[in-house]
Formats: structure tokens, C-alpha cells, sequence
């Protein structure tokens, strides 16, 4: 948008001259004062949210394809997943994400898009398709590869090809993927630098393999109770034990890891090497009964430690019924903080 600012002059009136005042000897005085004393700091005014971010991939993501800092990409056939610093963009008539990465040897610039369009061909004619399109467009022969994807939440494996093209302006890696009548498409580029693909070409490989076709409707994402616990680096979830069949181990022990944040604070000031375990029975109706510690040599810990824990997996509960209780173990580590 280009704004135009238009100034009208007028006819100036003529100033008249008004002879100076010399100023009284206590304003003298304030002025001094004024002129030495440094003026307040502002208040810095935090930049506004953006507000048409993606969200962030842990809060809408299945906690086994979600990555890290990272924020998932939805359209109505496919997702991928991007650095959560990363904005949107528009580019060549479509929306694209950018920013910035550190790099393996410096700080670059990637950017991330995406589409799909109907397609009756196979993988190999999507890959001659798209190797004629980077030839046309002044681009080098594609150096094509295996890569996995994701295809309807489910990994795959030599389901898609990656095509790595230069270009006399930047480098991209297109992930291609011929599906129910469908191209997919996910493209990653950066500018074609000196060391370019060195610098960031594995950043570009290893979020190529976020791509998901076809996903499934997403379920709302179960966060633990209570606020966010506070970050305890010498303590480390080490493992879980599920007894029984009455629920699935796979339903869990990913909910065992998201309230192990909890139940660390409760070891945070215990000897280095020393290791606990905490027990308790997952209820039919998903909550938390009475809870034990023991040492690793299964001696009841100090009373104080049960307390402790016991008070922090009061509010937690497992969604979803079961038939019988489930008993758990959830081994934690003191360690040397990283």
C-alpha cells in the first residue's frame, strides 16, 4: 500500500521581531537542573502478536507427529510443520511462511509452502512433471531421492520422492507425493548462496518430513492440570511400567510423560545419582489413586517426597474409561543439569 502525503503551502505571515526576554535567575536555576537530570527511559511497548500465526504444533498436533517449537501449517488435504518464529508471506501469488534459521555454519534464510491439485498420473509421472517445470525455469537437473512422509497420520516409507533443484536464485527441496487422485507438494527454499545446501539443506530435509496428505480430522489436543510446573534440568523422566491390559500402553505412557513435569520438582534438591520410583493406580474412570516412592532399591523414600508427589498428581486424570484399575510406575533420575 503506498500512502501519498500532500503538503498545501500558503502564504506565509510576515514574523515580527520580538526582543528576547532574559529569563529570571531561579529559572535559570530550573533550567539547569533540568538540563542535567537525564530524562526517563520509556516504557518499551511490546510488539502485537501476530494474529493469523499458525498454531503451535504441540497444541493441535498428535503428540507423535508434533515437533518442537514449531507450528503446524493446516489446510483442508494436507499439513506441514514450521519454526514457530516463522511469518506468513505472500509470494508469486500464493501463501508462503519465512524467516530466518541459524544453520550449521550461519544464519539463513528459509521459506515454506505448500499445495495439492488434481492429478491422475503416479510418483514417477510427478517427478517428470516436475523435473520438466525446473528445467523450464532455468533450473539444474534435480538430484531425486526417497523421502518419508506422512500419509493419513501414518508414516510412510518410499511413498514420496524429494527433488532437489538449483536454481540461478535460490535452492529448493519439493517433496512430491502422488495420492487418491492427487499431487502434493511441499516446497523448501533458500537463497543460492556460497555453501547454501551445506548451511541448511538438512534443516530443509528434516521438515519436508513433517508433510501429511490426507490427514485425519484432528481431536482436541489434553493438556495437563494446572499451571505450566517450573523447569528442573537436574531431574530426568528415565521411564514407565504399565501393568495389565486394561488400557492401552500406548494411551498411557505419552500421558505419564506430559505430567512427569510435575512430580520433578519433588526430587530437585536430592544428591546427584540417586534415582526414585513413583507408583500409583490409574482409576476406571481415569483418576489418580493413592501413590507411593520408593528408591531404586524399592525402600519407601521419606515421607515427605510421597507427600510431595502425591500432591502433584492429585489433579491430573487420564481420559477415557477403563474396566479395571492400571497400575504405573514412573522411574526418575537425578543427574548432572546439562
Amino acid at each position: 500500500m503506498v500512502l501519498a502525503l500532500v503538503a498545501c503551502k500558503g502564504k506565509e505571515k510576515p514574523k515580527e521581531a520580538v526582543e528576547p526576554v532574559a529569563p529570571a535567575p531561579a529559572a535559570v536555576a530550573d533550567a539547569a537542573q533540568a538540563a542535567e537530570a537525564p530524562p526517563p527511559a520509556p516504557t518499551p511497548t511490546p510488539p502485537p502478536a501476530p494474529s493469523d500465526q499458525p498454531p503451535l504444533s504441540a497444541d493441535v498436533l498428535p503428540r507423535d507427529e508434533a515437533t518442537p517449537k514449531t507450528r503446524a501449517v493446516i489446510a483442508d488435504d494436507f499439513r506441514f510443520q514450521i519454526p514457530e518464529s516463522f511469518t506468513k508471506a505472500e509470494q508469486d501469488g500464493h501463501v508462503v511462511y519465512t524467516g530466518t534459521v541459524e544453520g550449521f555454519a550461519s544464519p539463513a534464510t528459509m521459506t515454506f509452502w505448500a499445495s495439492s491439485e488434481p492429478f491422475k498420473g503416479n510418483l514417477d509421472a510427478l517427478v517428470k512433471r516436475e523435473t520438466k517445470a525446473a528445467a523450464d525455469a532455468k533450473g539444474e537437473k534435480p538430484d531425486v531421492g526417497p523421502v518419508m512422509v506422512f500419509v493419513a497420520d501414518q508414516v510412510k516409507q518410499g511413498y514420496a520422492k524429494r527433488l532437489t533443484i538449483k536454481f540461478p536464485d535460490r535452492i529448493e527441496l519439493r517433496t512430491v507425493v502422488a495420492h487418491d487422485g492427487k499431487a502434493f507438494i511441499m516446497h523448501c527454499a533458500t537463497p543460492n548462496v556460497s555453501n547454501a545446501w551445506a548451511n541448511v539443506g538438512s534443516d530443509c530435509i528434516t521438515r519436508s518430513t513433517t508433510f501429511n496428505v490426507a490427514p485425519l480430522p484432528l481431536k482436541p489436543v489434553k493438556k495437563p492440570a494446572g499451571p505450566p510446573p517450573p523447569d528442573v534440568p537436574n531431574v530426568k523422566f528415565m521411564a514407565s511400567k504399565v501393568e495389565g491390559t486394561a488400557r492401552q500402553k500406548t494411551d498411557v505412557k505419552p500421558w505419564l510423560e506430559d505430567i512427569a513435569p510435575f512430580v520433578k520438582p519433588c526430587f530437585a534438591s536430592l544428591e546427584k545419582g540417586t534415582s526414585f520410583k513413583v507408583s500409583f493406580e490409574i482409576a476406571p474412570d481415569g483418576a489418580v489413586g493413592k501413590s507411593g516412592v520408593t528408591d531404586k532399591d524399592d525402600k519407601p523414600a521419606d515421607a515427605k517426597l510421597a507427600e510431595c508427589a502425591a500432591k502433584a498428581l492429585a489433579t491430573q486424570k487420564l481420559d477415557g474409561k477403563a474396566a479395571a484399575a492400571t497400575k504405573v510406575t514412573m522411574i526418575f533420575a537425578v543427574v548432572e543439569p546439562f
